[in-house]
């Protein structure tokens, strides 16, 4: 009797091996999914460390320049406002930044033009090198900063808004591309 009922067992081993295997890469495909979720939070929180880090770079640059900044709520320096300075009143070209820095001049130079350094230069060459820093950084990486009236602080001083954003892209699990809302990070700086 016990020879009859093996018998009728026969490719039962072979049932639970197949079931076994096939749990096994249901999670083998979890881990998977889990790695590239892994990757991709890695992959923002780097470019949210590159852009706070630009933010903060920006804040220190206007502190230490607090004397052309902190005049700036009549006109607050925007991207327009800077092209338009930089290629008439101060006699720039848009290849032509004022360059502060003997690691930036063009030239090649030991030293800096006199005058290169002064409080309206260095903030145009600041604005320069902190938007050339996120362009290179930051994938469609763009820069702002915004003058916000002392009033609607409850006059406690002048500040400012510093703000990096950047542009999102993850890889959808079908394959294709979907772009997210672009993720940006902002700074206050008081500047008096």
């Amino acid at each position: 009797m016990k020879t009859q009922h093996l018998k009728n067992q026969g490719g039962f081993t072979l049932i639970e091996v197949l079931v076994a295997m096939i749990i096994f890469a249901i999670g083998m495909l979890g881990l998977a999914g889990l790695q590239t979720r892994a990757l991709q939070d890695n992959q923002d929180a780097y470019l949210r460390t590159q852009a706070i880090f630009l933010a903060n770079d920006m804040s220190d640059r206007i502190k230490a320049n607090v004397d052309f900044w902190g005049l700036q709520a009549a006109a607050p320096l925007t991207a327009a406002r800077l092209n338009t300075a930089r290629t008439s009143a101060e006699g720039y070209s848009t290849s032509n930044y004022p360059f502060c820095s003997t690691d930036d001049n063009p030239a090649g130079g030991t030293g800096t033009p006199t005058g290169y350094c002064a409080n309206t230069a260095m903030a145009y060459y600041d604005w320069y090198r902190w938007r050339q820093d996120a362009i290179d950084t930051l994938p469609g990486g763009d820069t702002d900063v915004t003058w916000i009236a002392s009033a609607s602080r409850g006059n406690d001083g002048a500040y400012l808004t510093i703000t990096v954003s950047w542009v999102q892209t993850v890889s959808a699990m079908a394959g294709a591309s979907a772009t997210m809302p672009d993720p940006s990070v902002s700074l206050l700086v008081r500047v008096d």
